[in-house]
């Protein structure tokens, strides 16, 4: 990753603003002063602000090269519209706050995140740039077999992204005596095949650097993938596989 970028990964936002802050990265390169630039800025997040909840998606774009600004924003798939508005009200004021002369920047939440950039992104995945959190848990028993069904479980999750038009899917998935919640989401100027592209790529760099954590969330800037042992979000499927069967163990 980039300087900057690891620079603002380590700048994991407090508590003060608000729980379910995760993180931002500004970039170095800035505006000064009173510029275009910043009043179409300006304009973005109030677009984006205004379009974002009715259907918890929105790309915009404002002013016109140099200083056009190209900007997105996301809402999670599960959330209402009050909630997503809020999401997006408080995310809009805090990059400002963090990135207040930043000519590109992005900020994750829980429910939310938003994005922009004076190049155009829509379309294409970043994947340079990527954020991710473990959690340990080490009530898991036989972790090698868990390990397999976790990376299976996700790999479903992916699947099922193709029927939802919000490219969005979210099961829970029983372990013994333990119960795991999973969610994958991409951003909706991606096509199918990119959001799975995307998506199998975060699930392949989580294995990489989290086999050994039980829980946590991984994200590249188009597309993140999240595993926890509670509930975060409502809309829960329950995935109904015979796996124990097909390896033939238990898990207790």
């Amino acid at each position: 990753m980039s300087s900057f970028y690891l620079l603002a990964f380590a700048l994991l936002l407090p508590a003060v603003l608000g729980h379910n802050a995760i993180q931002h990265d500004c970039s170095v390169f800035n505006f000064y002063g009173i510029s275009p630039y910043k009043s179409n800025l300006k304009d973005l997040m109030s677009c984006l602000l205004d379009q974002t909840p009715a259907t918890g998606f929105v790309t915009y774009t404002v002013g016109s090269f140099p200083n056009r600004v190209y900007g997105l924003a996301l809402c999670r798939g599960d959330i209402q519209a009050k909630d997503c508005g809020t999401c997006i009200t408080e995310a809009t004021r805090e990059i400002q706050n963090l990135c207040p002369s930043s000519r590109s920047a992005i900020m994750w939440y829980d429910n939310c995140m938003i994005r922009y950039s004076p190049v155009e992104f829509s379309g294409s995945v970043d994947y340079k740039h990527y954020y991710h959190k473990y959690n340990v848990y080490n009530k898991i028993k036989y972790r090698a077999y868990f390990v397999e069904r976790r990376n299976m479980f996700l790999r479903e999750l992916v699947r099922q992204v193709d029927a939802n038009p919000k490219l969005y899917a979210t099961a829970e998935m029983e372990f013994g005596s333990s119960t795991f919640y999973g969610l994958v989401q991409c951003t909706r100027d991606l096509s199918r095949a990119e959001c799975k592209r995307c998506l199998n790529t975060a699930i392949r760099m989580y294995r990489k650097s989290g086999d050994d954590m039980a829980t946590g969330w991984f994200g590249f800037r188009s597309c993140n993938l999240r595993y926890e042992t509670y509930p975060f979000c409502e809309d829960l499927s329950k995935w109904n596989s015979n796996l124990m069967n097909k390896f033939g163990r238990k898990s207790t």
